[in-house]
């Protein structure tokens, strides 16, 4: 619009010079015209003068567009910092909720196997101190059989016996739970059960019975094979006193064995 503004502007004034000079001509030959074209003249270059001052008002300097243009590079470089702020922030937010929730679950985690360890450890002190059934003395009635075994699955190595007189352990077992003691004798049984017996899946794996020389009968339930003993060898083996129980005479009548558990028969 301008430029076609400027454009009628330049024509108008070119025209409006020409016909200046053919009017003064025509009114030094005192032409009746000239005044015709003076007038016509005058009504171009008013034609330039305002298509002048309209072009000049419609043309934006160059102080306002930079302005605009300033402005405008201002607003979005402060609104694309607003954005990258608060992208910023929710992304920090986020980490921040992440690592809670990790930490969260974590301590939970920990705590859970802290509570889990010493679950099992109280309860692998409680099989190491069994609370041995002191009022029944019947070792296959009183539970101190299977007590003994789950005591030696906690603590894994059979401890040095304590040598005691077999006949006072005899007497008073109750006194001796808990205590590994060992004995010497000569073995007048020894059997052992085959994998998946009743026997073998409650934990006893063979059965070895000696004659003190004190005249005890001592019964060992072992949960290891009975290895190289044989009947007739003298063997001295560690065990556990859990109680007294009878065992019947082919002949009549009943013996009374001492009842031991152990987990290791080697000489």
């Amino acid at each position: 619009m301008t430029i076609l503004l400027v454009l009628l502007g330049l024509l108008s004034a070119l025209a409006g010079i020409t016909l200046l000079i053919i009017a003064i001509i025509f009114a030094i030959r005192k032409n009746r015209s000239a005044k015709i074209l003076f007038i016509i003249t005058g009504i171009l270059f008013f034609v330039f003068i305002v298509s002048i001052i309209v072009a000049i008002a419609l043309t934006p300097t160059d102080g306002t567009n930079n302005s605009t243009a300033s402005v405008t590079t201002v607003a979005d470089e402060e609104k694309a910092k607003e954005r990258a702020d608060e992208e910023a922030k929710k992304k920090e937010e986020e980490q921040v909720k992440k690592e809670a929730e990790e930490k969260k679950k974590a301590e939970a985690e920990a705590k859970k196997k802290a509570e889990e360890e010493a679950r099992i450890k109280a309860q692998e002190e409680k099989l190491k101190n069994p609370d041995w059934n002191l009022s029944e003395v019947d070792a296959l009635e009183n539970g101190n059989i299977w007590l003994a075994i789950d005591m030696l699955n906690a603590i894994k190595d059979m401890p040095a016996g304590v040598y005691e007189d077999s006949e006072a352990v005899h007497k008073t077992p109750w006194n001796y739970y808990g205590t590994p003691i060992a004995f010497t004798g000569v073995a007048v049984v020894v059997e052992d059960y085959p994998p998946g017996s009743d026997q073998s899946e409650s934990g006893v794996v063979s059965d070895i019975v000696i004659e003190t020389y004190e005249g005890t009968i001592v019964e060992f339930f072992s949960m290891v094979p009975s290895g190289s003993i044989k009947v007739g060898d003298e063997v001295t083996i560690t065990g556990y006193p859990v109680g007294r129980t009878e065992v019947p005479n082919t002949l009549g009548g009943s013996f009374t064995h001492l009842i031991t558990v152990t987990n290791n028969v080697d000489q």
